[in-house]
């Protein structure tokens, strides 16, 4: 297994759109309905939580990226086939990844798959 701390500073540029707070707090709760797995959940509810604080770990200083606005480019696309992939993934940041670093990259492996 690759240390996500491996692609510090080198992901900028990559992911650019951003969201604003409630329209991602309104996406991710519609979301929340949707998922089965608890610890998915869980994360879900831990990052609309980090969203409201300036020291969550939702962002990622070395690459300016923020996981919720990664998370909300993946539910703007046609993610349906691709849920259960993206629930076990939320689910394997509760276990190991809850740091931005892990957030931010298991997100955007997730989001590689549309482009």
């Amino acid at each position: 297994m690759i240390d996500v701390h491996t692609f510090d500073g080198e992901l900028n540029n990559i992911f650019s759109k951003k969201y604003n707070i409630h329209d991602k707090d309104i996406l991710f709760n519609n979301f929340l309905k949707e998922l089965n797995n608890h610890q998915a959940i869980l994360i879900v509810k831990m990052m609309i939580v980090d969203m409201y604080d300036p020291n969550g770990e939702n962002y990622q200083i070395e690459n300016n990226l923020d996981s919720t606005d990664i998370l909300a480019e993946i539910l703007h696309k046609d993610y349906k086939d691709i849920l259960p992939i993206l629930e076990e993934q939320l689910a394997d940041i509760t276990v190991s990844g809850q740091c931005p670093s892990g957030r931010v990259t298991r997100l955007l492996q997730i989001l590689q798959i549309f482009i």
